[in-house]
């Protein structure tokens, strides 16, 4: 690990009871520092800066993020940054930040993507590896107050963005997203693939050698999506369409034996997997089923689960008597 330092040097006075704010922030500029991605992220980035005493440009997209950290919600929040120059060093100007995500085009994004690829396989070299690799892809709406470039009426009538998010089940770290307008496709194959190859990238592990994961919802149950998945070695959960009458024949077979179905046991510590405890109201069936014909590959197979809709949850026609029904794959 890098043992230098980019921000000015901190002392930590015992018995002393003046507060600094926003200390927190700069602990993710120390924290970037030690692991090399400043470092890399400058060299990435070396060729985008237009005077030689300006800004290091890797110095700007780190303290903009350590503002986003901290609350910001636009570019000009960043002189929260500015006023503590003890803390946080030379900030970059609101222009400077403008002027730096102008000239991120696609290649040096890609350097971007290499630069936190390797910072992060040296954390899990360190001893930080989680273990287990469950890459969720979802969509999240992004709204936008005033007109934006980019920006489109969204499926549930507000206006903004809908950009397909990566993120890494066992630290929840977001792996990569793909910024979308609010009228993008939510199962558009081309895009989930664009996010699953973006972040297989991330991980510094092989799928063919490692199970990997990747979960999604019905947005992501495509042909193209699922057979790309093959194609890397990665396995898959999804959801699936249902018809109105499925569920509703599932739910009233008789003599179906069910067993109750284990909570998903996310880790709250890197190597402290929590016990798995039963989810109120869930069960699975005692077998899988196998729909003909499979999604993709002879491998595949479709199963289902069957619980109680969460509080509040609207029912709909896939679902039955107050019960929904998954299928993954």
């Amino acid at each position: 690990m890098n043992r230098t330092t980019s921000f000015p040097r901190l002392q930590i006075r015992p018995g002393d009871d003046r507060i600094v704010a926003h200390v927190g922030a700069r602990v993710l500029g120390d924290l970037a520092d030690q692991t090399g991605l400043t470092r890399d992220l400058s060299s990435a980035l070396s060729g985008l800066k237009q005077r030689q005493r300006g800004h290091d440009r890797a110095q700007v997209l780190l303290q903009l993020a350590m503002a986003i950290a901290d609350g910001a919600t636009t570019l000009s929040d960043i002189v929260v940054l500015r006023h503590q120059p003890a803390l946080f060093g030379a900030v970059a100007s609101t222009p400077t930040v403008w002027r730096t995500l102008e000239a991120l085009t696609a290649e040096p994004l890609a350097r971007v993507a290499t630069a936190r690829a390797a910072a992060r396989q040296r954390v899990w070299a360190a001893g930080l590896d989680p273990g287990f690799y469950v890459v969720d892809i979802d969509g999240t709406l992004v709204t936008a107050h005033s007109d934006k470039e980019g920006a489109a009426p969204t499926y549930k009538r507000g206006y903004g963005f809908y950009p397909l998010v990566a993120t890494l089940d066992a630290t929840s770290e977001p792996l990569v997203a793909l910024l979308r307008p609010g009228n993008a496709g939510s199962g558009t194959a081309a895009d989930h693939i664009t996010v699953l190859d973006a972040a297989l990238a991330q991980l510094p592990v092989d799928p063919h050698q490692r199970e990997v994961i990747v979960r999604t919802d019905s947005a992501g149950c495509s042909h193209d999506f699922l057979d790309y998945c093959v194609t890397q070695g990665t396995r898959f959960i999804l959801g699936h369409r249902l018809t109105a009458d499925l569920p509703v024949a599932v739910a009233n077979a008789v003599g179906r034996r069910r067993i109750p179905a284990p909570a998903v046991a996310r880790r709250v510590a890197l190597h402290a997997p929590r016990p798995r405890a039963q989810r109120s109201g869930s069960h699975r069936p005692d077998r899988s089923v196998v729909l003909s014909p499979p999604l993709t590959g002879p491998s595949s197979r479709v199963t289902e689960r069957l619980g109680l809709a969460p509080g509040g949850a609207g029912i709909r026609s896939q679902e039955a008597r107050g019960e929904f029904l998954n299928v993954t794959s």
